[in-house]
């Protein structure tokens, strides 16, 4: 965990200079520094897990997790996304943390598309392997690609939504996928974004933690919740 939020710190730090040499660069030139536009989010959604071990399904949790983002016009400063999951279904239980800096890369009335990259925390992650009953562990930080796009349909307040994240580091082969609908209501100065939909969480392990060979641990189920962005 220490190496992960360690990382995380220095990437921040980066941004942060980088938005000042910006400002600086500007100022120097003689010209003012651009108007800076900040959009965030918070999101609370409740996943009704279901885990699966090396192909043999085990139990249920319920699962709450949180987001946050922060977006700025700022030119070359990428969006900043936060999440956080507990899951803990007894056959397989990790807190995932995800740092993600990401771009619009399309940005249209019935269409938005972004991409950049994520940093994931795997925190006192186990799991049980069907086979003999042991249990094994892990605290692992891996790196992963992002993506998430919305399409809106017109004149009216449904989106269909899709996110992503995937990557093989740390012997971790991983992918976290959403896809599902979202109907967006304007109240109180922002906007509420009501969704529903699958999640998968896919973990190929080949000699990680205290287990070794090769092992799948697979996450999924249906998702409900709100996001409020401002």
């Amino acid at each position: 965990m220490k190496k992960y939020w360690f990382a995380v710190s220095g990437v921040l730090a980066a941004l942060s200079f980088s938005s000042q040499a910006i400002a600086q660069s500007s100022a120097e030139n003689g010209k003012s520094s651009p108007d800076i536009h900040i959009a965030g989010m918070v999101g609370f959604d409740v996943w009704q897990a279901s885990a699966k071990n090396d192909e043999v399904r085990g139990n249920d949790d319920t699962a709450a997790g949180m987001q946050v983002a922060l977006e700025t016009s700022l030119p070359y400063v990428p969006h900043l996304k936060l999440r956080y999951l507990p899951v803990n279904t007894g056959d397989v239980q990790f807190d995932k943390s995800d740092v993600t800096f990401y771009y619009p890369l399309i940005a249209h009335k019935l269409m938005d598309f972004n991409g950049g990259l994520t940093l994931s925390n795997y925190a006192d992650a186990q799991w049980s392997q069907p086979s003999n009953g042991a249990r094994h562990s892990f605290d692992e930080m891996v790196f992963g690609w992002y993506a998430d796009a919305t399409i809106r349909v017109p004149n009216s307040g449904f989106a269909i939504i899709g996110e992503f994240d995937f990557g093989n580091t740390a012997g971790i082969k991983h992918a976290d996928v959403t896809a599902g609908a979202q109907y967006t209501v304007s109240k109180f100065g922002g906007e509420w974004q009501l969704r529903a939909g699958y999640r998968v969480i896919d973990l190929m392990l080949t000699d990680v933690g205290t287990a070794t060979g090769e092992h799948k641990v697979f996450v999924d189920g249906w998702f409900a919740g709100v996001h409020y962005r401002f």
